[in-house]
């Protein structure tokens, strides 16, 4: 291991602490305020062609949302070849009260094997800061058998 001169390890801790301290508030922007979305992503791998594999997305009201949460629409952005498919637990608008959740379930059923990943977004508008939460589904199918 090379030798640091003192002046050298302060650099690197500063930096590191820098860097760390970076991280945690790009985590800490990740899910504006009053809101909880989980999972931050949907991968459905593997799935059979002419079979269906789903994932549920919740969007839930912090407890410290004073007036609550409007979320005014949940959607798909491109329907990728209508492959994948959005149903919702509720009507929008909804507003949330603190502790309540809206459930989004994703679902994929390929028609056709399409080698890779095919990619879509689940778009979430609220009345919250940003206006727009995108989580990123992905999907993979197995090639049919013969």
């Amino acid at each position: 291991m090379p030798y640091l001169s003192t002046n050298a390890r302060s650099k690197a801790r500063l930096l590191t602490l820098l860097c760390l301290s970076w991280l945690w508030g790009c985590q800490q922007d990740a899910t504006p305020p009053g809101l909880v979305l989980t999972p931050l992503k949907v991968v459905l791998e593997e799935v059979a062609v002419g079979t269906q594999r789903s994932s549920e997305v919740r969007l839930c009201a912090r407890g410290d949302a004073r007036q609550g949460v409007t979320v005014s629409a949940v959607e798909l952005r491109c329907r990728c070849g209508k492959e994948f498919d959005l149903g919702l637990g509720r009507k929008l608008p909804a507003t949330l009260a603190p502790g309540q959740c809206l459930t989004a379930n994703v679902s994929f059923k390929p028609r056709e094997h399409d080698p890779g990943y095919i990619r879509d977004d689940l778009l979430i508008t609220s009345d919250t800061t940003p206006t727009l939460l995108v989580v990123p589904v992905m999907a993979s199918t197995l090639p049919q058998a013969r």
